[in-house]
């Protein structure tokens, strides 16, 4: 536990680790005004300290490796670092201006000083290294620790009453707590005498109560010790339970009676205190809104002028709560239609129509140009001039009805509008009428966690280890937590089972039977059979486990040969699918077939284990087949003749057919392909040379005018001159046929002109 105190504020902050669970509390100096801060999420929250200056409160807690804070009345949760699962905890802190100082646990019991800043989003600066052990941490500082702080104990006239201590409340009230032994009379101003206490009296009592010792004679023998006289407004053995803690709801204030009434044992909530209720509610605890169920057939609003509930009626019904039903709304469309005094009148389609007057809009004329009334509300504009209010619907408030009552109504569940009122619907962890009730709230003891049931619509706690009962209040010892023989080890308030073969489980409270092998069967033997029926046996409760070894094995799971009993192959071994043989000078073994292995030859192995195609599976040391279509049996042997499965077999048939003659074809294939090649290839070729030694026969002014024909044409010609025969190739009589000069005939070939004569042409 820490504890700290707020010289400037008044204030007790502490944290607690035990009781229902671990939480972080706050009081005035005088312990009363006691107040939860935080509950949730927490461990082990070892070391406090304050911030002043920002009236914040910080915290390590080194089992949920963090650093948090949060505002002196519990709000605004803030995370200053979590710690990764590598690094050094934090154990205890203290605050000073902008950073947070912490010492760490590390190995050993060694321990170092950091600093972080307490904004968080930084990693941590080391001040100290390797210090020998972990301990407290406190800055001293002047502007820290104040000397010279006045409080309102200090400024008294007259003297505190004898036997007494002063507590400023405030920095304007106090209180008076007197010494052990003593009470306070307020009426005198002075600490009085206890009558009724006595020195053995050690109970602590809070909250002003005073230990007494009463003689419980008529119930039982012997004295007990109680708390008597609590301040008003307390209660319990130790005058610890605040009635105003949670009492109120709906924002309501709780309040003591006065003064006179004291709250002893025998005191309820009813005499005690009581709340003040904001406008929109009632009841002893506020919980009531007054508009609920109110209005039969209408919607209803809280009047803010007298806080009454007012209801605005449905078409066809009047009255305070629209209770009444109109029978003339049932034939006349326009009864009570238009709202401001609107004139209404029915078109021929049988319609009501509102014609508004000025300042009012809308088809029921309920709307005011003046006000702009929101989620659906009515203006209502004949009270008066200038007095304009907005009426509104189930669940909105506010001057122009603009604030939804089921934003932030229902705390921890869904708002619904049901008829003219607000419903909350719960989930599984809250209840009341607004879902404002934890039920996980110190449910569970012992760091039990407490869970959500939704399918009941309920909770239940899930104890740690070593505790047991509906609320984990409960603690195991080794003498009760661990079952079936199992050894009990406690360790660190934890309790630990280790389990003897054949049981398994946190408690060891499974049976199971034994890990058995070689094919040997697990078998339960009455303890009243004889002894030598307990070979190898093991016993869980009542009754023993053993293996049933097969013929020539021995041991607690049957995993080795019997060496001892094991002499000749024919009476001594059994090898189930193997020969047994029997090397010179040992004892017999199992020689297994393929597909077999173990001692005795009892454990199958997938080399050609599975028969058709079938794919074979090891499991648990066993060999298990998945056969394909068409066949069934542990090995796949069987087939039976499905259509759907003969149709696969056939169709695996013919592949099994097309393979080889693939494998033939694809050859054949190769050679005509590369073979055609080669004759394209070849026939190309002697086409090309067959083009070369063709000669188109071209025309004449082609060839003739050619002038490569004109040079050197010196030469004479006359030998030729009426012997076409020359000629004998018969390729150039084609091409020079026409250049001969046939001298039989008239006909006139043209041929190169003469130089001689085109010189004296030119000339």
């Amino acid at each position: 536990m820490s504890l700290m105190i707020s010289q400037r504020k008044f204030h007790l902050f502490w944290s607690d680790i035990g009781g229902a669970g671990p939480k972080i509390e706050s009081s005035d100096l005088s312990g009363s005004s006691r107040k939860i801060l935080v509950n949730r999420n927490l461990i082990l929250p070892i070391s406090l300290s304050i911030d002043i200056p920002n009236r914040r409160l910080y915290w390590s807690d080194p089992k949920t490796s963090s650093i948090e804070s949060i505002n002196f009345d519990g709000g605004d949760r803030r995370l200053v670092k979590t710690f990764a699962f590598d690094e050094s905890k934090p154990a205890y802190l203290d605050v000073f201006e902008d950073y947070v100082y912490y010492s760490t646990f590390e190995y050993q019991h060694r321990s170092s000083v950091r600093k972080i800043s307490k904004f968080g989003n930084s990693s941590s600066t080391i001040l100290l290294r390797d210090l020998p052990r972990h301990s407290d941490l406190i800055l001293i500082h002047e502007s820290k620790h104040k000397t010279s702080i006045s409080s309102v104990c200090s400024n008294y006239a007259s003297p505190s009453p004898k036997n007494s201590l002063c507590l400023p409340i405030d920095e304007r009230t106090s209180t008076f707590v007197c010494s052990h032994g003593y009470k306070y009379n307020g009426e005198k101003f002075t600490c009085e005498e206890n009558r009724n206490f006595s020195p053995a009296c050690k109970m602590p009592c809070l909250n002003g109560g005073t230990c007494a010792v009463w003689n419980n004679n008529e119930k039982k023998s012997g004295n007990h010790e109680s708390c008597v006289d609590c301040k008003n407004g307390f209660t319990g053995r130790y005058c610890q339970i605040d009635l105003c803690h949670n009492f109120c709801l709906n924002s309501g204030i709780c309040k003591i009676y006065n003064e006179t009434t004291k709250v002893g044992k025998n005191s309820g909530f009813d005499d005690a205190v009581f709340c003040n209720c904001p406008p929109q509610y009632d009841g002893p605890r506020c919980q009531r809104y007054k508009c609920t169920d109110y209005c039969k057939h209408g919607s209803c609003h809280v009047d803010r002028a007298d806080f009454l509930p007012r209801c605005m009626c449905d078409d066809g019904y009047f009255g305070e709560r629209c209770e009444q039903l109109s029978h003339e709304s049932s034939s006349d469309p326009c009864w009570e239609r238009c709202y401001n005094n609107g004139t209404c009148f029915v078109t021929p389609y049988g319609l009501p129509v509102c014609q508004c007057p000025p300042g009012f809009d809308g088809m029921r004329c309920q709307q005011c140009t003046a006000l702009d009334c929101a989620n659906g509300a009515v203006c209502l504009g004949d009270l008066g001039p200038n007095r304009e209010i907005c009426r509104c619907k189930m669940g909105f408030e506010g001057p122009l009805c603009e604030i939804d009552l089921c934003k932030d109504y229902c705390h921890h569940g869904i708002c619904n509008r049901v008829g003219h009122s607000l419903k909350c619907d719960c989930p599984a962890r809250f209840s009341g009428p607004r879902c404002s009730i934890d039920r996980c709230d110190g449910l569970c003891q012992n760091n039990g966690v407490c869970i959500e049931q939704p399918e009941a619509k309920n909770v239940a706690c899930v104890c740690k280890r070593s505790f047991y009962g509906v609320f984990c209040e409960k603690r195991y010892t080794c003498d009760d937590y661990c079952q079936n023989n199992a050894t009990c080890v406690e360790f660190n308030d934890t309790l630990t089972c280790k389990c003897p073969a054949g049981t398994s489980g946190d408690r060891c409270e499974n049976l199971n039977c034994l890990p058995c092998r070689n094919g040997a069967r697990c078998f339960k033997i009455d303890p009243t059979f004889s002894p030598q029926t307990h070979l190898n046996a093991i016993r869980l409760g009542d009754f023993f486990i053993q293996c049933r070894c097969p013929l020539g094995l021995t041991g607690q799971f049957c995993d080795r040969y019997d060496d001892a009993n094991n002499h000749y192959c024919s009476s001594h071994l059994r090898c189930l699918n193997g020969l047994c043989h029997k090397p010179a000078g040992s004892s017999p073994r199992c020689l297994c077939r393929a597909g077999w292995r173990g001692l005795v030859c009892n454990l199958p192995t997938c080399y050609n284990y599975c028969l058709n195609d079938g794919y074979c599976l090891a499991i648990n040391q066993i060999a298990i087949c998945k056969c394909r279509g068409g066949y069934s049996g542990n090995r796949c042997e069987r087939f039976d003749g499905n259509s759907t499965q003969i149709k696969a077999t056939a169709s695996r048939s013919r592949d099994n057919l097309s393979r080889p003659l693939l494998i033939v074809l694809l050859p054949l294939f190769v050679l005509l392909l590369l073979g055609g090649f080669i004759f394209y290839a070849t026939f190309n070729k002697w086409r090309r040379l067959d083009i070369q030694f063709r000669h188109n026969r071209m025309h004449d002014d082609q060839i003739l005018q050619n002038p490569s024909f004109l040079s050197g044409s010196e030469d004479d010609l006359s030998a030729f001159e009426g012997e076409s025969t020359n000629f004998t190739n018969p390729l150039y009589d084609n091409v020079y046929n026409d250049t001969v000069v046939n001298t039989t005939n008239n006909e006139e070939h043209e041929l190169l002109p003469n130089r001689d004569q085109t010189r004296n042409g030119h000339n």
